[in-house]
């Protein structure tokens, strides 16, 4: 394998990121091997979700759905009873290509690929079109018990709010974790740009070559993702933008390292001076050869091992002045200095900038259950340390950031039930993070913050 193979797959990978995710996941993902679950639990924790993020109402959600529980909870059954006997139905003609079990409090719907004379089958859309009717006629009647709209803030909306009028800006249909689409999406285009390239699905050779030229973290966000299933439930469109915002950021990021990474493969090969790559030949051409050539019984005939350097000249150095020790006067007794308060500011930034370069990938490590699960690593890649001062006792006390939006649902005192948990507030694992790092450069006593 050589440099310019390797700039032309990652050319290629980058050239098929331009495609529309949403364009695949309409061609090739909506069409995949797909699991639908309903719960009326989810139902449910959705609902709470909506009343909690609602302007409309002073009480909390889960209090507003036990005061009406004894209305709700036949409307609840019957959605649940309609989209059961929907799927049965489609189930009874689709030559058993899709099959229905019943589960308490809803259903599983596993929906196989299927070819017919029109094509191929969209899965994603069939399922969403079996239950969208049901869960119209039941979120109108919802509405009806409540007595007043559903009201929320949007950035993107006029008047900066939004009246949830329909179950369509309600609801949505979620990924299970695992295997997404953007995550499928960046699976086939590294295979697409690897064929392509290479005539090869094997990245152990690309993961190779990355590493020989120091670009081994470019496709750390790929993952062996199964793309014969799609695990999809219904759920609270609010959850589903967020998703989204996170997998558009993945996406963001890797076109970043992609590009950063062609740039860096010609820099390798600048012409005028040697390359990173001839410079290193030629350095191991001259230790094989310089024993050789002190020996009188060899004559030894070589290529120049010269390297051409490039950049900026070297400073010299300067003359060193020379004092007169005759009229030196005698040196005063050494004494202690106490380190100044710039010092010791300078020296917390230092540590503050150590910290940094290793945070995201710890948050990423100690990210797991019941605390917050790392599903793309955006979340752990916006935690960085932000300043440094001093307690009343001299203790420093770092303050940290991370993208509120949308995490800050998680933090207990500003996110709400179910979502901001103890064990879920982002503050937790940060500040396990930044602790882990710190116990690492022996840095004694000290405070975080969230700004």
């Amino acid at each position: 394998m050589s440099s310019g193979n390797l700039k032309k797959f990652l050319t290629k990978l980058d050239k098929e990121l331009q495609r529309s995710s949403e364009d695949y996941r309409t061609a090739v993902t909506n069409k995949k091997y797909h699991v639908f679950t309903y719960k009326s639990t989810d139902l449910r924790n959705t609902l709470k979700l909506l009343l909690d993020k609602s302007t409309s109402f002073d009480n909390e959600g889960r209090e507003i759905l036990r005061n009406i529980r004894e209305e709700l909870t036949p409307l609840i059954a019957k959605l649940t009873k309609s989209i059961r006997k929907e799927f049965e139905s489609i189930a009874a003609t689709s030559n058993k290509t899709v099959r229905v079990k019943n589960i308490r409090g809803g259903v599983t719907v596993t929906v196989f690929e299927f070819e017919g004379k029109k094509g191929q089958r969209d899965n994603f859309k069939l399922i969403q079109n079996a239950y969208k009717k049901h869960l119209d006629n039941f979120y109108q009647d919802f509405l009806k018990i409540l007595g007043k709209p559903i009201i929320r803030k949007s950035k993107s909306a006029k008047g900066g709010k939004v009246n949830v009028g329909t179950a369509g800006q309600a609801f949505n249909l979620e990924h299970y974790k695992g295997a997404s689409n953007i995550e499928m999406f960046i699976n086939d285009a590294v295979h697409a740009a690897l064929q392509n390239i290479y005539k090869t699905s094997d990245i152990t050779g690309i993961k190779k070559e990355l590493k020989q030229y120091q670009l081994e973290t470019v496709l750390q966000v790929h993952k062996k993702v199964n793309q014969g299933k799609v695990e999809v439930k219904l759920g609270s469109q609010l959850l589903n933008v967020i998703q989204s915002k996170e997998e558009q950021g993945l996406k963001r990021d890797l076109t970043k390292q992609l590009r950063n990474a062609i740039q860096k493969l010609d820099v390798v090969n600048l012409e005028g001076s040697d390359s990173l790559l001839e410079g290193q030949r030629k350095k191991v051409v001259k230790t094989v050869v310089t024993p050789f050539k002190k020996s009188k019984n060899f004559t030894v005939k070589h290529e120049n091992t010269t390297v051409k350097e490039s950049g900026p000249v070297a400073l010299r150095k300067k003359p060193k002045v020379r004092r007169n020790t005759k009229t030196q006067a005698p040196l005063a007794r050494k004494r202690k200095l106490e380190p100044r308060e710039g010092d010791n500011r300078r020296s917390m930034f230092s540590i503050m900038a150590m910290i940094n370069q290793k945070l995201p990938e710890t948050v990423e490590k100690n990210m797991s259950a019941p605390g917050l699960e790392s599903r793309t690593g955006r979340f752990a890649r916006s935690v960085k340390l932000t300043d440094v001062s001093a307690t009343r006792q001299n203790f420093p006390s770092f303050g940290y950031t991370y993208d509120k939006e949308p995490y800050q649902v998680f933090e207990m005192g500003r996110g709400k039930a179910p979502w901001a948990t103890p064990e879920r507030d982002p503050r937790r694992v940060i500040d396990a993070s930044i602790r882990e790092l710190a116990a690492e450069m022996a840095l004694g006593r000290f405070y975080t913050r969230r700004v």
